[in-house]
């Protein structure tokens, strides 16, 4: 890939004359390199924001043949995007060459993305003549009933025979 076939950004904003213009990686970073991304992050973060990032993780992933992960990223929300990726992808494209480690970041932080933009799994409702597996709140409002029920009969059985108490009522032993 040229790094003369991708333009530079030109951020609108009288702080380049401060700040500098966009980092081109003409050289590779080596015994610096750290120090070199760093200042180059802080670069981005200070002109650029999520919008932007994700318009850089679409066109580094277009440029690589990917135009269908590349409409997927487009279609995510802002909210949705690391700056991290987003930059890491401008300064490839801007002719930095990434390390072996940094490559594998930035497939699993793109990979990422593309999984949440993944529709989720519903699963299947039961069918509507199935019954219901009930729950243990459904086990105890059956048990509250039934015993309801009896104490009910009882206390009808009390009412009837007069109102007088024997020791025949438990309703203790009922429940």
């Amino acid at each position: 890939m040229k790094v003369s076939a991708i333009k530079p950004m030109n951020p609108r904003s009288p702080d380049t004359k401060y700040v500098g213009e966009e980092p081109l990686w003409r050289t590779q970073p080596t015994d610096d390199r750290f120090t070199a991304l760093s200042r180059a992050f802080n670069w981005y973060n200070y002109f650029y924001g999520k919008k932007e990032a994700k318009d850089m993780i679409a066109s580094y992933l277009e440029r690589r043949e990917r135009v269908k992960d590349a409409k997927k990223i487009r279609s995510l929300s802002d909210s949705q995007i690391r700056l991290t990726t987003g930059w890491l992808c401008r300064m490839s494209d801007m002719g930095l060459l990434l390390n072996e480690h940094e490559q594998i970041k930035l497939d699993n932080m793109i990979a990422e993305l593309l999984i949440a933009k993944e529709p989720a799994v519903v699963e299947a409702e039961p069918a509507e003549d199935a019954p219901a597996k009930p729950n243990i709140q459904d086990r105890l409002r059956e048990k509250v009933s039934e015993c309801l029920g009896e104490l009910d009969g009882l206390f009808d059985e009390f009412i009837t025979s007069g109102a007088k108490l024997n020791a025949d009522y438990k309703p203790v032993s009922l429940m």
